[in-house]
């Protein structure tokens, strides 16, 4: 659970047609692509927590058995279970399904032991019937179906079926229908569940139990067993690259198929916190194992002996080192002293000659028959030169124990602490306070050549010569000292780590180095003495290992010896193997935009989802780099060791991404094309938009041209057509009828000798004409200069009819009538109209004009009302009189030139005729009409 499962009971694992492998768990399933697990429950939508059987059938499906009998299949990222999908039942049977498989037809068969079930192809399940019930049904890669009358049936392969009986394995034979003993138990005879499955990879069969996993394989040199687990196991299933994945109740165990031949020994118990503090062999075969408390022997015919350190004067003297000297030698270091195991014979462990003894004096080894002591009472490591002197190295330094007069004497050679020794044929090389130092004829110095990480606490060094030295550094990587070269081997040449458990030197071109992530083989050659990397493996728990952290490693000529929290494993180069499968990745999620999509062959995007994210894995489990390529962004191989590859904001066009893995042994897989996508373009990227929008600009040129050239001719149009009606306007305001009038009142004022008041109309008569006439030559007048001649025009007028009406003029106080222009000629018709048709048919003398001025925006508001006889009295008059058959000249005329200039200045048209009413009868009429206007002076209004 630790690695994320959400159990470690496993009931069944199968692998999908993606290459996900699915594991069943009673809390759920999970999903592991190689990397990660995704766990999925009943939330998700599975049919059960409690999960007892999957399967993955040709259709993309995988399907589950619950415990409650329900059916359920996961497909394109969806559950698919009795709820959502109407063809699955809720239950069969009322019992959980023991198994599924698929059929040549492409239909799925269920069973639960008593009853067998179909699916056909059109998704319609069926009972299939049968004469009598059965025990147990099993179907076999043949796709046969069998019905035992028993229930000791386990398994059916391609021959037969095979069932347990007390006294071993037995076969029923399809073609020959016997029965025939296969071969014993290997649990004596226990009558267990088990189950068997066929591997014609090895030619050999897994037996799994409540008991464990055995292998047994029958070939011409005759049964081998091979026990892989020791506790309840059931396999059943290995994938598309030959691994095998076993279902336990401690987990998931994964067996990488390459190290089916690894030798695998747990170690006997040990007290806890004693640790392996060093590993290494004597010229007899066994290993010696150093821990805290003692020493563990592997003889060569795999029994394992436990040295306590019952020498030790008291409990503790913890060890620290195991140095193999080149005589053949085993230094044994502890806090105590020293162990000196004089050439271990090749026996059961209890012949070994230990030379150690204790007194109250100290320590003292045997050497030509005659003891020494050694009262050196601490060793944390111990060496033998050539020359067969011992060193001895601890917190005290590194001294040189000599014997002189049968006593041992103490000559110190370096004076700081001591961590590690190893020797070279002639020199020492060591690990001290000062990082890497090297001692020559008992003179020591630091080998640090400038780098500042050899003189940190190094982890191990072996030593190949005299000036061919390799280090382990705790963060550093490797380092190797070749000639008074130095190299270091780093994550950047290929390390999945760069700390250091320990080192071992095998050949004269391979280093094994333990670490955390997992065990490292690292090639090297000298050539022109210049040290080069060749290749960096790494192999961990699908290799095999049973844990990944390797703690420590021993690397003789032809096999290589391994430690972790999990035992001791042996293998050899040969049983490792050149993995020549190619891997097999698959594309594991497709994200566009930050969103998961369904994983699809081709994609038609739009344009502004252009970021893709694409994760992969290796369906194999063999990938160590991966390279893609994204045709239509660049058509170069890029590696990467990454799982997942992000394209952002592409541009538009066809894409094809292809992807290829490399496993450990450098075979790729092949170069395939696993997803293609086309990102449509915007409008604006497409080819014809621009000569579409240089062609609609042209053509809306051409129209504002056209509409220019047209609204010209309709504003030419217009000013003739208001220069015209101010013509017409100007013909009315000073028609004949008008002039007849006011020549006759000056006529009778000259017949009356009334000097004066002929003078002074004559006087206001010519001023109005002179204004008038002034006026029509302007496009546009102050209102000051329409009012002069309006306030004339209504003098003379007023005269004439002998002060029959008078008049007020009021112009609002913001209006400054000097600056305000308004166009010509627009206010007197109104009052003309007023006079004529209001005040001239009234009997009485108290006729009154009211001309009020104010501005609401752009417009000046006019009204002109009087106190006449009204609208309808007076065309009761018009129409008796028969003198008056049309609408006043004057007044049309305006309301023409209002009409045009609101169309070429777009002013808001406004005339409005009111009658005016008192206690029900007419009272007058006000007429309220707009005027435009402007301020400034330099503009012209026609």
């Amino acid at each position: 659970m630790e690695d994320g499962l959400p159990s470690n009971h496993i009931y069944r694992i199968c692998q999908d047609k993606k290459g996900l492998i699915w594991i069943a768990t009673p809390n759920g399933v999970s999903a592991f692509d190689g990397i990660d697990f995704k766990n999925f429950t009943v939330e998700d939508g599975l049919c059960d927590k409690d999960i007892l059987q999957t399967f993955a059938d040709s259709q993309g499906r995988v399907w589950f058995s619950g415990f409650n009998g329900l059916l359920c299949f996961f497909k394109d990222g969806k559950f698919y279970n009795n709820k959502n999908t109407p063809w699955l039942p809720r239950s069969l049977s009322g019992r959980y399904f023991k198994h599924i498989v698929e059929t040549k037809d492409k239909e799925i068969l269920f069973t639960d032991g008593l009853s067998l079930f179909k699916l056909n192809p059109s998704d319609e399940i069926e009972e299939i019937k049968k004469e009598h019930p059965i025990a147990w049904c099993y179907f076999g890669r043949n796709e046969e179906i069998i019905y035992p009358d028993k229930t000791e049936i386990s398994f059916m392969g391609e021959a037969g079926a095979w069932g347990l009986k007390e006294d071993g394995w037995y076969q029923y034979n399809f073609r020959t229908s016997q029965t025939n003993f296969m071969f014993p138990t290997y649990d004596e005879g226990k009558n267990t569940w088990a189950h068997i499955f066929y591997d014609e990879k090895i030619e050999g069969y897994w037996i799994s139990s409540a008991q464990g996993l055995v292998l047994w394989i029958a070939n011409k040199r005759g049964i081998k067993y091979s026990k892989i687990l020791d506790f309840h196991a059931l396999l059943d299933f290995r994938d598309r690259a030959g691994n095998y994945w076993i279902a336990t109740n401690k987990g998931v165990y994964f067996l990488k198929a390459e190290l089916l031949k690894t030798n695998f020994h747990e170690l006997p118990p040990l007290s806890d916190g004693n640790t392996i503090r060093s590993i290494t062999a004597d010229d007899a075969g066994n290993i010696w194992l150093g821990f805290s408390d003692g020493l563990l022997a592997k003889s060569k015919n795999n029994s394992f002996i436990f040295f306590e350190d019952k020498y030790a004067p008291n409990s503790n003297c913890h060890l620290k080192d195991i140095t193999r000297a080149s005589n053949g030698w085993l230094l044994i270091s502890n806090d105590c002293g020293l162990v000196v195991i004089k050439k271990p014979k090749q026996t059961n462990g209890k012949d070994l000659n230990i030379l150690r003894k204790f007194n109250k004096t100290g320590l003292g080894y045997f050497e030509n028959n005659q003891f020494y002591l050694l009262n050196h009472t601490s060793s944390k490591s111990a060496i033998v030169l050539n020359n067969g002197q011992i060193y001895l190295g601890d917190f005290r330094g590194i001294v040189k124990p000599e014997n002189t007069s049968n006593k041992i004497t103490y000559e110190k050679i370096f004076n700081e602490r001591v961590h590690l020794l190893r020797a070279g044929k002639k020199t020492i090389w060591a690990n001290s306070n000062q990082g890497l130092i090297k001692c020559e004829q008992d003179s020591c110095f630091a080998q640090n050549f400038d780098e500042p990480k050899l003189k940190e606490r190094l982890i191990d060094i072996e030593v190949i010569d005299d000036d061919f030295v390799w280090v382990a550094t705790i963060s550093s990587g490797i380092f190797c000292v070749y000639k008074n070269k130095i190299y270091n081997i780093s994550r950047k040449d290929g390390l999945a780590s760069q700390s250091c458990n320990s080192i071992s030197v095998q050949g004269d071109s391979v280093i094994w180095m333990g670490s955390p992530p997992g065990l490292h083989r690292i090639k090297y050659t000298i050539k022109d003495e210049i040290l080069k990397i060749d290749k960096i493996e790494l192999y961990g728990k699908n290799h095999g290992l049973q844990s990944k952290n390797i703690d420590k490693v021993y690397a003789s000529k032809n096999s290589v010896w391994v430690t972790s929290g999990k035992g001791l494993l042996n293998f050899t180069e040969k049983n490792l193997g050149k993995d020549q499968n190619p891997p097999c990745p698959y594309i594991s999620n497709i994200s566009i935009q930050n969103k998961d999509t369904i994983i699809h062959e081709n994609y038609n995007l739009p344009h502004n989802k252009n970021s893709i994210s694409i994760a992969y894995r290796d369906a194999c489990f063999k990938s160590t780099q991966y390279e893609y390529q994204l045709k239509g962004l660049d058509n170069n191989w890029i590696p990467t060791t990454q799982s997942q590859v992000n394209f952002s904001y592409l541009s538009p066009g066809s894409y094809s991404f292809f992807l290829r893995a490399q496993n450990g042994e450098v075979v790729w897989s092949e170069k395939k094309q696993m997803t293609a996508f086309y990102i449509r373009p915007a409008l604006w990227q497409r080819w014809w938009f621009w000569p579409a929008i240089a062609l609609l600009i042209g053509l809306g040129i051409a129209w504002l041209v056209y509409l220019r050239f047209k609204r010209r001719e309709q504003r030419t149009t217009l000013l003739r057509e208001i220069e015209d009606y101010k013509h017409k306007a100007l013909s009315a305001q000073i028609n004949p009828h008008f002039m007849f009038n006011a020549l006759n009142s000056i006529q009778s004022y000259i017949l009356k000798n009334d000097k004066k008041n002929a003078n002074k109309y004559l006087s206001n008569f010519a001023k109005l004409m002179r204004l008038t006439l002034d006026n029509s030559l302007e496009t546009q007048i102050s209102l000051a200069q329409e009012l002069e001649a309006l306030e004339l025009y209504m003098s003379l007028e007023a005269i004439r009819f002998s002060k029959k009406f008078e008049y007020e003029i009021q112009v609002a106080p913001e209006i400054d009538t000097t600056k305000t222009k308004i166009p010509s000629l627009l206010i007197q018709p109104f009052v003309e109209n007023a006079i004529w048709h209001g005040i001239m048919h009234k009997a009485e003398s108290n006729g009154k004009i009211w001309i009020r001025i104010k501005r609401e925006g752009e417009m000046l508001q006019c009204e002109v009302e009087d106190n006449g006889i009204g609208r309808k009295k007076a065309a009761e008059i018009k129409k008796s009189s028969h003198r008056l058959k049309h609408k006043s000249a004057g007044m049309s005329i305006t309301e023409k030139r209002l009409q045009l200039l609101n169309s070429l200045k777009k002013f808001k048209y406004n005339y409005q005729i009111t009658d005016l009413y008192k206690d029900g009868q007419p009272s007058g009429t006000k007429i309220n009409f707009s005027i435009p206007h402007i301020l400034n002076s330099n503009q012209t209004t026609p």
